[in-house]
């Protein structure tokens, strides 16, 4: 059985908050921002571990390259998580993998 008092949990909240914050001034609809919420936590995840988001901002890019402004959205809430993490203190662990 898990023990609990091993892990720390960070809540954080409701995703879509920040990621609509990153896109407000993008012009794109509430379903395709909303969609952009996952890309803000693997940007925190990102820097959790201590890794840098330039592959995931090239794949990002590769996939939705017939859609830049869904790629343009998904890579500024993919770097606003990163940068969110590593300027918010309540995540005082960092991992280096």
């Amino acid at each position: 059985m898990l023990n609990p008092s091993l892990y720390s949990l960070y809540k954080q909240g409701d995703l879509s908050l920040p990621a609509e914050e990153a896109l407000k001034d993008s012009g794109l609809d509430q379903k395709s921002i909303v969609k952009c919420k996952n890309m803000f936590a693997l940007g925190m995840i990102y820097w959790m571990f201590d890794r840098t988001v330039d592959h995931t901002r090239d794949f990002i890019n590769q996939k939705f390259a017939k859609k830049p402004e869904i790629a343009s959205a998904n890579v500024k809430v993919l770097e606003s998580g990163f940068n969110y993490a590593a300027n918010v203190h309540a995540l005082a662990v960092h991992f280096n993998v």
